[in-house]
């Protein structure tokens, strides 16, 4: 596997020389947790060895968060990110190799901020014949930063799939929450614009699209679900875009 775990790293940072007196955060807040309940009455050492892991568990999530800036995956998701970690994991044993590492970094760093497609749509706009798709192309990416990246993301506020497991990453971590993909809305919200104003080549940057939506999965930021999600509000977007150009002034 190219995405290893860390848990060989990890294993001999903890057997490296310690400091006895110096204990970890989350493990003050377990020991702390658990001498105070045993000092109330009524409470039996077992519930309060028991709330003090929990506390600890807690803890330790919110101390990867100060170290990392990640959000720390929240419990009710445990269940989905298991299962979805399994297409994740499939598509690692199917295509990794140095070659796809390579090419799928290629990919999402297209994707980002929306690149790819904003220097498209103004190419577009500079050609008089193409200028209704470019503007239809902007449109859309602006609506995708709102809609998405600055509304759903947060109130969904999904951790990314690598703050589940200690994975050695080939791209920098993105510090926002995952669902939905950015680049997935992006990217279709793009070639949706392209596709219903009539230009020829949108399955061409339609293949792109699909190329940095899966991109996104090869590299451990997204879960399957994401790519869904941001390909729906894609699609949406895309659609409200084509929508607004009667109001747009610059095309009459």
């Amino acid at each position: 596997m190219l995405f290893r775990k860390n848990k060989e790293k990890n294993a001999a940072k903890d057997s490296g020389p310690q400091d006895p007196g110096c204990g970890s955060f989350h493990e003050g807040v377990e020991k702390g947790t658990e001498q105070l309940l045993n000092r109330i009455p009524g409470v039996n050492r077992q519930t309060a060895r028991e709330f003090a892991r929990h506390a600890s568990e807690a803890a330790k999530a919110w101390e990867d968060f100060a170290e990392t800036g990640v959000t720390p995956p929240a419990e009710p998701l445990k269940e989905t990110y298991r299962r979805e970690f399994k297409w994740l994991n499939g598509i690692q044993n199917v295509f990794a190799n140095r070659i796809m590492d390579s090419v799928m970094r290629i990919f999402s760093h297209l994707g980002d901020v929306g690149g790819i497609w904003i220097v498209t749509g103004v190419l577009l706009i500079l050609n008089q014949n193409f200028r209704r798709t470019g503007t239809a192309v902007l449109v859309a990416l602006v609506l995708s930063a709102i809609i998405c990246n600055g509304i759903i993301k947060n109130i969904v506020g999904r951790a990314r799939p690598y703050s589940y497991e200690q994975l050695e990453l080939l791209i920098r971590p993105p510090k926002d929450p995952s669902f939905p993909s950015g680049h997935t809305s992006a990217s279709v919200a793009a070639v949706m614009a392209m596709a219903l104003t009539g230009f020829s080549w949108w399955p061409l940057f339609a293949v792109i699209a699909f190329l940095i939506a899966f991109s996104r999965m090869y590299l451990y930021v997204h879960f399957p679900s994401d790519i869904l999600g941001g390909a729906a509000f894609g699609l949406l977007i895309g659609w409200l875009a084509v929508r607004m150009l009667p109001y747009i002034t610059i095309l009459r």
